[in-house]
């Protein structure tokens, strides 16, 4: 899968679930970006702490914030 894929993906995911939440589809929207946003950076924040060992290889690292520039594109 492709980082666009995948941000489209996670995106779609989010979108569903916030869509119940709300009737405006802007809003849904802009909350089911900020969903996978974080989501994305839930998994790279282990990374970038001190002390902790890298658990991603940097093929992983650098997917995962090609995925987030998409998820920001959208």
């Amino acid at each position: 899968m492709t980082p666009k894929e995948e941000a489209e993906e996670l995106l779609s995911r989010f979108y569903v679930w916030t869509s119940r939440n709300t009737t405006r589809e802007n809003i849904a929207h802009y909350d089911a970006k900020q969903c996978a946003l974080i989501c994305v950076n839930e998994m790279l924040k282990p990374i970038f702490m001190k002390g902790k060992r890298y658990d991603r290889t940097l093929e992983e690292i650098l997917f995962l914030q090609e995925v987030k520039q998409e998820i920001e594109k959208l």
